[in-house]
């Protein structure tokens, strides 16, 4: 399999408009790291649904991914 990514420099407004995005996006959907580790999408709605273990195991991977995010290993 044949790679073709390559990388293009950024402006600093370019970087700056790609992290309102992205602060955007995990405003409106939550941190998708919970997603990828629970296999779920845990809403206002939908969390009535679950069992107190399931939504231990979404808590557990939210904190996860802030402890990440604030020791610098998830950008």
């Amino acid at each position: 399999m044949i790679n073709n990514r390559k990388s293009v420099p950024l402006s600093l407004e370019a970087r700056a408009a790609i992290d309102r995005q992205l602060a955007a996006f995990r405003q409106k959907f939550g941190p998708i790291y919970a997603y990828k580790k629970t296999g779920r999408i845990v809403t206002e709605e939908n969390k009535r649904l679950l069992s107190e273990e399931e939504l231990d195991e979404w808590n557990d991977a939210i904190d996860e991914y802030h402890r990440r995010v604030n020791s610098g290993e998830i950008i």
